[in-house]
Parts: C-alpha cells; sequence; structure tokens
C-alpha cells in the first residue's frame, strides 16, 4: 500500500475509533445530563405534594385515608410527570394517571419501597421495564414517628431512546462524513510528500550513478524540505570533493611526471660524465676538471630537490616544525639585504631595497630561517625571470595588521592563465620550457607564509614584470634582535 492511502487509512481508523467512543459514551452522558437536570425538578414537585396532602391536619387516620385525601387535594393537580401516592408497602393508593393510566393497587419494584422513608432521586425501574427518572418524598406522620407512605414523582425515559437514536444517527452519519474527508486529506497530503519523497529518492540515485550535479527544489520550512537542502548540501559537498580528488588525482600526475623529469636529467648528467671518466674518455686535466664540476653541480641540484620535496611533504602532513623567535623586522631586514643583493647581481640583474624605517619598531614571532627561505625564493624567482641587466626592488612597508614585504621584477610578467596557479606545487605554466626550477619553490613560500599565520599573493601582467607580496602579523610586546632571540618550536604545517 502506498504511503498516501496509508495515511488516509490511518486517519480514518482513528476517526472510526473516536466514533465508536463517542456511540457508547454519547448516550450514558446524555442519560447522566438528563438525571441531573430532572432529577431535582422532580424531588420539589414531590415534595410540594406532600405539602398539599397536609396529613398533619388529620391525626389519628389510617394510611387508607391517603386514597381518599389524594383524590380530593390533587384532584387539579398538574407536574412534569407522574405523580404516585404509595402505603410504606409500595402499593400504589392514588396516581396522576397522566403518563402510565390507572395504576391503583399496583405495587411499585422493591428498589423504589426500599427508598420511601429517604427522600431523593434517580434512575430507577418504576414499575417492570419502566426504566425512569424517579424522586421519591416521604409522608411523614402527623406525630412524627414514621412514615404514612410515600409521594412519587417519575418520568419515563422514552424521551432518552430518541436522543440516544438522533445521536447514533448524527454520530454515524458525521462519522462517515470524517472519514471520507480524512481519506481524502490523508490521501492528499501523502501524494504530495511521496512526490517529494520520491524525488529526493531519485536525486539519491542519480547522485549514486555520478549526476553530481542534480539539485533539489527547496520548497517550504518543514522536514522534508529540510531533507531537501540537506541533500543539496551533501550534493554540493561531493561535488566539490569529487572535483579536488581528480585535481589531486591530475596534480598527482603531473607531480610524478616532473619528478620524474626533474630527476631524469641530473641522474642522465651525472651517469653520463662519470662514465666518461671512469672510462678515460676524458683525458686528465681542465677537460676532466670540468666534468667534475658539472657532476657536483647536478649533484648539488638533484639535491635541492630532494630537500624541497622533503620539505613540501612535511607541510602538507603537518610536520613543519618552526623555531618561532620574536625579533624587530627592520634590522633583520637590513641583516638579510646584502645576501639578497648578492643573489641578484650574480645573476647580472641590478637590485634596489626599501625599508620603511618605521619597521624597526615592528616586532614579528616568526622562525628567521624560514622568513629567510621565504625571502631567497622569491628574489631569486624574480633575479631569474628579469636576467641579465633586469632590475630587482625589494620593498618593506609597516601596514595595520604588521608588516608588507613585496619582491617586483620587471621581467617578461605571467600569463593571466596562469596567475592563479603560480602557488601550486610543480606548476610551471608556459614558462616551463625555460624555466629549470621544478615548480616547487612558489608553493613553499605561500606553505611558510600561512604556517606563520600570514597571507601571500601576486599581482603580474604580460611585459610589465611581477610583483609576489607577503604579509605578516605584528607579535605583541616588545621586539629583541633576531639573532638574540630564544627559539620556540611549534608544529606549524598546514
Amino acid at each position: 500500500m502506498r504511503l498516501a492511502w496509508r495515511l488516509g487509512v490511518i486517519y480514518a481508523a482513528i476517526l472510526a475509533v473516536v466514533a465508536l467512543l463517542l456511540l457508547v459514551g454519547a448516550p450514558r452522558v446524555a442519560e447522566q445530563a438528563m438525571v441531573h437536570a430532572l432529577g431535582p425538578v422532580l424531588l420539589r414537585q414531590a415534595r410540594s405534594v406532600v405539602a398539599l396532602l397536609d396529613v398533619q391536619a388529620f391525626p389519628g387516620r389510617p394510611a387508607t385515608y391517603l386514597a381518599d385525601l389524594a383524590a380530593v387535594r390533587l384532584s387539579r393537580l398538574y407536574v412534569d410527570g407522574e405523580v404516585l401516592v404509595v402505603d410504606p408497602a409500595g402499593e400504589i393508593r392514588w396516581n396522576s394517571a397522566t403518563l402510565t393510566g390507572d395504576l391503583r393497587g399496583w405495587r411499585l419494584a422493591p428498589e423504589v419501597i426500599s427508598g420511601i422513608r429517604v427522600p431523593g432521586y434517580g434512575v430507577r425501574e418504576v414499575l417492570a421495564n419502566v426504566p425512569a427518572v424517579v424522586a421519591v418524598a416521604p409522608i411523614p406522620t402527623p406525630g412524627g414517628e414514621g412514615t404514612l407512605g410515600a409521594v412519587v414523582v417519575f418520568r419515563p425515559l422514552r424521551e432518552l431512546v430518541g436522543v440516544r437514536r438522533q445521536l447514533g444517527t448524527w454520530i454515524v452519519l458525521g462519522t462517515g462524513v470524517a472519514v471520507a474527508v480524512a481519506l481524502a486529506a490523508g490521501w492528499a497530503v501523502g501524494y504530495r510528500l511521496v512526490r517529494r519523497l520520491a524525488a529526493i529518492q531519485e536525486a539519491a540515485a542519480a547522485l549514486a550513478a555520478g549526476n553530481l550535479s542534480r539539485r533539489l527544489e527547496v520548497a517550504g520550512r518543514d522536514e522534508v524540505a529540510g531533507l531537501a537542502a540537506g541533500f543539496n548540501h551533501m550534493a554540493e559537498r561531493i561535488e566539490a570533493l569529487v572535483e579536488e580528488l581528480r585535481r589531486s588525482q591530475a596534480l598527482r600526475r603531473a607531480m610524478l611526471a616532473t619528478i620524474s623529469h626533474e630527476l631524469r636529467t641530473p641522474v642522465t648528467v651525472i651517469r653520463g660524465l662519470g662514465e666518461a671518466l671512469r672510462d678515460g674518455v676524458v683525458a686528465p686535466g681542465p677537460d676532466a676538471a670540468r666534468h667534475a664540476g658539472q657532476i657536483v653541480a647536478e649533484a648539488e641540484r638533484l639535491g635541492r630537490l630532494i630537500d624541497d620535496l622533503f620539505q613540501l611533504a612535511q607541510i602538507e602532513t603537518g610536520q613543519l616544525d618552526l623555531r618561532l623567535a620574536r625579533f624587530a623586522v627592520g634590522p633583520w631586514l637590513q641583516e638579510r639585504e646584502t645576501a639578497l643583493a648578492a643573489l641578484v647581481r650574480e645573476r647580472g640583474a641590478r637590485w634596489t631595497a626599501r625599508i620603511d624605517p618605521s619597521l624597526a619598531g615592528v616586532g614579528l614571532e616568526a622562525d628567521p630561517h624560514r622568513l629567510a627561505q621565504v625571502l631567497g625564493n622569491l628574489v631569486d624567482n624574480a633575479a631569474r625571470h628579469a636576467g641579465p641587466g633586469g632590475h630587482v626592488t625589494l620593498t618593506a612597508t609597516a601596514v595595520p595588521e604588521g608588516v608588507r614585504v613585496e619582491v617586483a621584477d620587471d621581467g617578461p610578467g605571467i600569463d593571466p592563465a596562469d596567475v592563479p596557479r603560480v602557488f601550486e606545487p610543480f606548476y610551471r605554466g608556459r614558462e616551463a620550457a625555460r624555466s629549470r626550477g621544478a615548480g616547487l619553490g612558489l608553493s613553499i613560500v605561500r606553505a611558510l607564509v600561512e604556517a606563520h599565520g600570514g597571507r601571500v599573493g601576486v599581482a603580474s601582467a604580460p611585459g610589465r614584470g611581477a610583483r609576489f607580496w607577503f604579509v605578516l602579523p605584528r607579535a605583541g610586546g616588545p621586539a629583541v634582535p633576531a639573532a638574540g632571540a630564544p627559539g620556540r618550536a611549534v608544529n606549524g604545517g598546514g
């Protein structure tokens, strides 16, 4: 059975149970209401009849005198029910004959006789199979020592039968209508719910089949809408993760290809030159020394590549240790400027350094060795692209959050398509053909800066050079020279 019909059947079953309870309980409630409404009225009327009889004015009269007395004094009596005058044995001496005809000589039911001496009202069978609302008022003897009988006023419950029938009819009709409405409403609500759930099921199947772009329409604020919104969020996350996985796989393939290429070149050169020296192809002398120098240079290049790979692995696995120290950034940059200038001039480029004097009072909490590596990578990269006769500029300024360092060159610049990816590992873009690096330097720069809580960026245009910059947050408290600052090891990997 479909969910829509199940909901309708459940609603109808609940209504049917409620109707059954009403059919059983409503007549009893109606009976109690009639008793509580008529009982006090009939009891007052019974007591009024006792007062009309006024037996106290006829002392010494026998109980049989009640019939004559009642016939005389109650001949014009009108009450809302049947009036009986009975003796202590329960025999009817007089009755009003308004509802049941002449009942003289009849005897009341035992349960009514037992209550003759006690005034009250309730539901009793006055005569056989005649249930009624009954009120009893005793008739005291003239001396008050006992009772001469009782006045019984009752009203048969024939009306209650009609009330029960009407209640049953209306309850059955109302239940039928309610059940029909419940079935329709349950089916309508369930059908809409089923459609929405079916849409989620279909979207989930499509997602499982690989359609990661499938999304659901979120309508309303109920639980199903929340489920649809959660599904959309999950699908977006899965799509992003799959895209990231694809990029990682592509990056891994590119990394393997790059590493293979970068390792193959120096290994081939070292092997070739080594075999030439071993086999005596190169005679001892200047040529042999030159070959040995080339072997050393390629071995150093291979070592740098291995060091970069090891450092990148430490960063990516969060195992990079930073030896933090608090120092003034201005004097530290002045110390580094000499070595950086020599590196630029060694490549035939011109060098300019602009260090803001106010940085003498700006403190950093950083690893001086790692920051020197960041500056060295950026300056070396700028000098290579500026080339002989080019110009490399270092600019350091104080900013509200700390210090900003910028390294600019006047080289060919970076293609706009390559700018967003220059910090990715092994990415060399359109400069790969003439670049001798493995594409790790800038990715290491970004990772080291971010490990210090800073941020890094680049701005470039073809033919107008490139500007690489990073910003580091200033440290609180007094700054000290970097050489005298005690180090503090932290795990700074990302």
